[in-house]
């Protein structure tokens, strides 16, 4: 491999880094309550619903775990379609509204802290490669006489590389996940997380977070997937 190749694979491999640095930070906890340690029917609907977020976080989010529910093949549905979120409810009329609409579970996620930073990558710097190489012509005449006797050098530098030394934002943000029965109001199970993303929005981070607390419904198997 040349130095030049050298040089560029360190670059690609330090943008590599600062790309799975973010997801490596993630953390996340669940519990099932006792009384819920089986799995849950299968034809059950979820509607999921934020709490503590923007409207717009809230449609990000819901709209990424009902995705990745229908991935499992699991139904479930918005609860900004079932009580808009212009009309003020108590838990009760909500869970009355959810029950109303077919629905047998409740996940709410809830922000409980957001934090927005900026990572500084290092400047680093890779001098360019330089070599010389030295040619000779000659031409020779009938009788083995020298007509030309000509010597070319040829110098070769590869450019410098300079990377780093930019800022890349970075949203940090933790909540915590309940999936609650609609019929008893218990909560059935539980997870917090603690997610990082390089994003200057909290929508992408909203997103990203709903995606882990339904894959980990899915591994703590309280829901089951259906084969589509």
């Amino acid at each position: 491999m040349s130095f030049l190749n050298k040089a560029k694979s360190t670059v690609l491999a330090a943008a590599a880094l600062v790309a799975l640095s973010a997801c490596a930070n993630d953390r996340t906890a669940s519990f099932v309550d006792p009384d819920y340690q089986g799995q849950l029917p299968k034809d059950w609907r979820v509607a999921v619903a934020g709490a503590n977020m923007g409207l717009n976080e809230q449609m990000a989010l819901i709209d990424a775990a009902r995705g990745e529910f229908d991935e499992y093949g699991i139904v479930a549905v918005s609860s900004l379609q079932i009580v808009p979120p212009t009309r003020e409810l108590t838990v009760e009329e909500f869970m009355a509204k959810v029950a109303e609409a077919g629905a047998q579970a409740v996940l709410e996620i809830e922000a409980t802290d957001r934090d927005m930073s900026e990572r500084t990558e290092p400047v680093s710097y890779f001098p360019g490669h330089s070599s010389t190489t030295v040619y000779r012509q000659r031409s020779l005449v009938d009788g083995g006489g020298v007509l030309n006797d000509r010597t070319y050098v040829v110098h070769h530098r590869s450019p410098d590389i300079v990377s780093g030394g930019y800022s890349t934002p970075r949203a940090t943000g933790s909540y915590i996940a309940r999936l609650i029965d609609v019929e008893t109001g218990q909560v059935v199970w539980r997870s917090d997380t603690t997610m990082t993303r390089s994003t200057s929005n909290y929508e992408r981070l909203a997103r990203a977070t709903a995606e882990e607390f339904v894959e980990k419904l899915i591994d703590d198997g309280v829901l089951i997937g259906r084969a589509r």
